[in-house]
């Protein structure tokens, strides 16, 4: 049977593991959160990218000729404009 150590050298043990590993810091995680969001971010801008034809774009009484890619960067910026305008709004 194994004895339980309750001393004063009991607590520490757990702590010295804890602490061999790097403190998580606020910049570490702003980098972390910049990472993600640039593999987030180039995904549509491939997408633009590889589907650069042209089509016929047809919104209310607009009808015109267009690249692919152009259409979707408008709706895109739209949808950047939105939110920008839901969360000022929030505020």
């Amino acid at each position: 049977m194994t004895a339980i150590n309750y001393g004063p050298g009991a607590a520490a043990t757990p702590l010295k593991a804890a602490a061999s590993r790097a403190p998580r810091t606020r910049a570490g995680t702003t980098w972390l959160m910049a990472g993600i969001a640039a593999l987030v971010f180039a995904a549509p801008i491939i997408f633009v990218v590889q589907n650069s034809g042209s089509s016929r774009v047809s919104f209310l009484f607009l009808h015109e000729r267009r690249s692919v890619t152009l259409a979707l960067l408008a709706v895109a910026a739209a949808g950047w404009v939105s939110i920008l305008l839901l969360g000022a709004a929030r505020i």
